[in-house]
């Protein structure tokens, strides 16, 4: 196994899960990972996760595009995609007029996101789809501005989250915006997010299964996770990113790996994914 990344040289550190992804890291080779926030891979990564269906959805700018725009220059981090002209992509391999043309456009498409999609796009720790709705939900605009003490006690994280929970997202957060205010400020004049209504975005079913209920998803499911973990909010669920004490069910796909173990240790019930979808299709 390296002890330093291939790319930047940066010792590696071990990660027993991707929090990103959920995915758990405790039975495979690739534990390890690079710390270094200015590494060339990570830099890629963070660019195609900007990108993707979990961030602001630039269709066309995958992998390969994010390369190629990386290693010829013409952009060194997510706030360069809002300064791409056509005539230079022209002049790229493998560029012609319809190509460049729906780039511009899917970027430019972006403006104006709404909020919680581009608090998730940033791919910060701990902050995913649900924590970004429910940052964007409770503060607006002034997400940007808040302190640890006031997102740590946001009652939007669910009344039954752990403290734990609640001040990893807050911490995870709050530090990813003052080590990148200048990152965000350019984004910010770019994109200019939409913020959410005072409602929130869908009412939870009444006397739903999951009403009120901390849920926590592990293994691979025949699903999209972002799609499952949406209708669960739908039904009044709180989703966590980990098993404790507090959680009420876990959602186990295939291969759930340590926190099937962990919450077996805790006591707290399971449920396979033939039982998840009967208890969506039939939420009362």
């Amino acid at each position: 196994m390296p002890i330093n990344c291939l790319d930047c040289g940066e010792d590696l550190i071990y990660k027993e899960y991707c929090t990103r992804c959920d995915l758990d890291l405790s039975r495979r080779a690739r534990g390890l990972m690079c710390p270094n926030g200015a590494c060339p891979a990570r830099v890629q990564e963070s660019i195609v996760y900007f990108a993707s269906k979990q961030g602001l959805e630039i269709k066309g700018l995958g992998v390969k595009v994010a390369r190629q725009l990386l290693q010829v220059g013409l952009i060194q981090g997510v706030a360069d995609l809002y300064t791409l002209q056509k005539q230079d992509l022209l002049k790229l391999e493998g560029w012609q007029e319809k190509r460049a043309d729906n780039l511009i456009k899917a970027i430019n498409n972006t403006k104006h996101a709404p909020l919680w999609r581009f608090l998730c796009a940033l791919g910060i720790e701990h902050v995913g789809r649900g924590a970004s709705q429910m940052l964007a939900n409770a503060f607006g605009l002034e997400i940007f501005s808040k302190t640890y003490e006031e997102i740590k006690e946001l009652k939007g994280f669910g009344k039954h989250s752990s403290k734990n929970d609640r001040s990893k997202i807050a911490h995870s957060f709050v530090e990813w915006m003052r080590k990148n205010k200048a990152l965000v400020e350019v984004l910010l004049s770019h994109i200019a997010p939409t913020p959410p209504h005072a409602l929130p975005l869908s009412a939870p079913s009444v006397g739903g299964f999951f009403v009120g209920k901390n849920v926590v998803l592990t293994g691979t499911l025949s699903r999209p996770r972002a799609q499952i973990c949406q209708e669960l909010e739908r039904q009044g669920a709180h989703i966590q990113t980990g098993v404790t004490k507090n959680t009420d069910y876990l959602i186990c796909g295939a291969n759930p790996g340590s926190k099937l173990t962990k919450a077996q240790s805790l006591g707290v019930q399971t449920l396979d994914e033939k039982a998840l979808l009967s208890h969506l299709d039939q939420p009362d």
